[in-house]
């Protein structure tokens, strides 16, 4: 072999090894940003229930509990005579693991807490009727009307009687 030959070898061996050293490096850079990504997807979309329920979502009965509970009059006569009843049968009803999966279906929430309240239809209207507030269960219709549960409460109230029978 001639002198040539060894130093196009040895050129040809550093360009190699270089070019293996900054492909290695893009391709690793850019493995590590792939398995980023992929923790970060996995961690808003799946980690305590991702981006869907943000892992605090709460079953509408306790949000009520939190909004009426510590407001006015008017809101703790709702709180006595409608949450308050409700949570406890809830919790009579159903075991804290079945509590948390109805609170991932909010239709299914919803019609839960019409059927409680048809239940202890008895009680809540006696409450109110004591306090002279039974004006309050229209209210409380209506801010269950408010829950978005994706266009379903409409059927949801129309399945349930107990919204006439309770009145």
């Amino acid at each position: 072999m001639s002198s040539q030959t060894i130093i196009i070898i040895v050129v040809i061996l550093v360009i190699g090894v270089l070019l293996l050293r900054t492909i290695s490096k893009i391709f690793f850079k850019v493995l590590f940003i792939i398995l980023l990504l992929g923790f970060l997807g996995y961690f808003l979309l799946f980690f305590h229930g991702g981006l869907l329920d943000l892992g605090n979502k709460q079953f509408i009965l306790y949000e009520l509990q939190d909004r009426y509970c510590k407001g006015d009059a008017n809101d703790k006569t709702k709180c006595d005579c409608i949450i308050t009843p409700l949570i406890k049968k809830l919790k009579e009803k159903y075991s804290d693991v079945e509590i948390q999966k109805l609170q991932k279906n909010k239709a299914r929430s919803i019609t839960e807490i019409i059927k409680l309240a048809n239940e202890n239809k008895v009680e809540i209207k006696s409450c109110l009727k004591e306090k002279k507030s039974e004006s309050l269960w229209d209210d409380f219709i209506k801010d269950l009307k408010k829950v978005d549960v994706r266009g379903n409460i409409k059927q949801i109230f129309q399945k349930q009687d107990s919204i006439r029978v309770i009145k």
